[in-house]
């Protein structure tokens, strides 16, 4: 608990803190707000305890898909409810164990909630659809059924986009009478990819004329116009902001838009402006643009599919998900902080995988991590314990820093002066080539940045990392946005502005913080050092709280390493955040609640109440 001027702030034992918010006569809990499942787990929770039953508590920190996937359309009955409209599910695929992997377990999960439901399931059949060079056979042929579409030549047939071989898969699927009339039953099919996990059973919302897709949000129309009226006039204000998967959609209807899909992919990728605006997705405007060209109008679902990683949708809860797509990395630092545009301590991310399956029995994420990076851990560990030949040759761990070794201020960074002083102080309104990749260049344009617990650098462009330079007790190292800096601070005890002076060391990480720099693999050309400038913007008042040295704690009481500062309250609390609509708890008591360049500063305490 913590007081902030005459309000008293608490989270109490809720996982979420969203759940209420500051007010200045009373803690509020919001009505509209779907973290109230979280304060319901709670109740729910202390009600099984008292009557001796298992704790909702214990069943949520190893939840998978099933905690969230209640079997849905039963009547008393026993009838499904509803009329059922099957759909068959098509997932594309291509070669190689990075693919391979993440097939088995979205096969696993599919038939699971296929058999949550029983009778009453719309999932029909499934078909691997699967591009290989030289249309060969693999070795997971005996595992599900699989149709093999030859591979487009890389370079020459797909014009160096590898992507391309979807929509060309699905064409030459769909073209393939004997093919179809084998495959598939249903009137409607689903397009799926191997990177996607159902988390509860899905049902079908297409029509005959309507197909059922997810609402993307950067493919939006308004954000390509032109480019979307010179290859589809009049698309621009029409087209739907949607992908070719997920997607339900009619078979007859799909057999029309697969040739159309196709041949716009390859206009698209042949048109310079098009190919260089377009980039990764180029073939889903594919899909979207001919689409649109053919007046099909989609029912978009922001819903359908989580796609965020630990990046984005903070405000929403996994149940009101169908899929979780982990196209983006799960990302947190040790103490469960979102670790946004870099690797953190504890990491799931498919990309850790492209030669070797993951590892059975994953580490679970820190326990603040969000519910998105127990889910989606708890459904991979599932997976893999329950396909029996699961490869025993496999990948790395989700800690890529272990916690022991992971920076903690009392800790690590004991022995620094200088970083015993920075940590919980900011803005830091930093300038220059060395800061966001070569980005804001004068200083009124500047990034504020903030030195928080655990080594993360906060702003409001994104998070990075900082740590100690062992060769320089005046310097600290620090990741943003891909680029590693040395930060040579000038902390003037004369009432002067703090600043820093940033030269560039290369493009990496910093992973490993006591030691310093523990990768840089790309050298930065052409840059001068020093090419940065950082300054602290704080009043007077402010900065006098933080011109004291902060003295190293006795070495007799320095903490274990991985339960560092459970001793100390105060300490846990301080440079920490960012809390959502309120700010940042800072050094020495300081409280900075200001956004998008607006600062405003209050005062923090521990409420004597809470004290143990």
């Amino acid at each position: 608990a913590v007081l902030m001027g005459s309000a008293l702030y608490t989270h109490g034992s809720l996982q979420h803190t969203e759940a209420a918010h500051i007010s200045y006569t009373a803690v509020v809990v919001r009505p509209d707000s779907r973290q109230l499942f979280s304060a319901a787990a709670s109740v729910a929770a202390a009600a099984a305890a008292a009557a001796g039953e298992e704790s909702m508590d214990d069943v949520g920190e190893g939840a998978t898909s099933t905690t969230l996937a209640p079997v849905a359309g039963m009547t008393a009955g026993g009838g499904c409810g509803r009329k059922l409209r099957p759909y068959h599910v098509l997932i594309t695929s291509s070669s190689g164990t990075y693919q391979a992997w993440q097939t088995r377990i979205m096969y696993y999960h599919i038939t699971k909630q296929k058999r949550a439901e029983g009778v009453c399931s719309e999932i029909g059949g499934i078909t691997r659809l699967l591009t290989m060079p030289g249309g060969r056979n693999d070795s997971l042929m005996g595992h599900m059924p699989t149709y093999v579409v030859k591979e487009l030549i890389p370079g020459r047939e797909d014009l160096g986009f590898v992507v391309m071989n979807r929509p060309h898969s699905v064409k030459a699927f769909m073209e393939d009478k004997a093919a179809l009339a084998k495959f598939v039953t249903e009137e409607y099919i689903m397009i799926a990819e191997t990177d996607h996990v159902w988390l509860r059973p899905l049902h079908n919302f297409a029509t005959a004329s309507v197909p059922h897709a997810f609402h993307f949000g950067y493919m939006e129309a308004q954000f390509q116009k032109p480019l979307i009226e010179r290859f589809c006039p009049g698309g621009g204000d029409t087209m739907d902001p949607v992908g070719p998967s997920p997607l339900t959609i009619h078979v007859d209807l799909l057999k029309k838009l697969v040739g159309p899909w196709l041949a716009m992919s390859y206009k698209l990728k042949m048109d310079p402006d098009a190919d260089s605006k377009l980039g990764w997705v180029l073939e889903m405007w594919g899909y979207s643009v001919s689409s649109t060209c053919l007046g099909v109008k989609h029912l978009v679902d922001p819903e359908f599919q989580f796609e965020g990683g630990s990046i984005g949708s903070h405000e929403r809860m996994m149940e009101m998900f169908k899929i979780f797509h982990y196209t983006y990395g799960v990302e947190y630092s040790v103490a469960g902080v979102p670790m946004e545009l870099q690797v953190g301590h504890w990491s799931l991310d498919k990309r850790h995988y492209g030669r070797a399956f993951p590892p059975r029995n994953l580490s679970p994420p820190p326990l603040c991590a969000e519910q998105r990076a127990r889910l989606l851990v708890g459904a991979f560990n599932e997976a893999s314990a329950n396909i029996p030949d699961w490869p025993s040759t496999y990948g790395p761990d989700t800690w890529r820093v272990p916690p022991a070794d992971a920076p903690l201020p009392v800790h690590a960074f004991a022995n620094s002066a200088l970083a015993r002083r920075v940590v919980g102080t900011g803005p830091w309104r930093w300038a220059g080539a060395g800061c966001c990749g070569g980005g804001a260049q004068d200083q009124d344009n500047a990034i504020p940045i903030f030195f928080m617990r655990d080594g993360l650098i906060w702003s409001e462009v994104g998070t990075g990392a900082w740590g100690l330079d062992t060769n320089n007790a005046e310097a600290l190292l620090v990741t943003f946005i891909t680029v590693t800096s040395r930060l040579t601070f000038q902390l003037k005890a004369d009432g002067q502005p703090w600043t820093f002076e940033a030269s560039p060391l290369g493009r990496g990480d910093v992973t490993g913080f006591a030691g310093g720099v523990h990768k840089v693999p790309r050298a930065l050309r052409g840059l001068s050092s020093p090419t940065g400038h950082g300054e602290l913007v704080a009043p007077t008042a402010v900065l006098k709280r933080w011109l004291a040295d902060v003295p190293a704690p006795p070495e007799g009481e320095l903490p274990k390493a991985g339960s560092a500062e459970q001793l100390n309250h105060a300490a846990r609390l301080e440079g920490s955040g960012f809390y959502r609509t309120w700010g940042c708890l800072l050094r020495a008591g300081v409280v900075w609640r200001g956004r998008h360049f607006a600062d405003e500063w209050q005062l923090w305490q521990l409420a004597p109440d809470s004290l143990p």
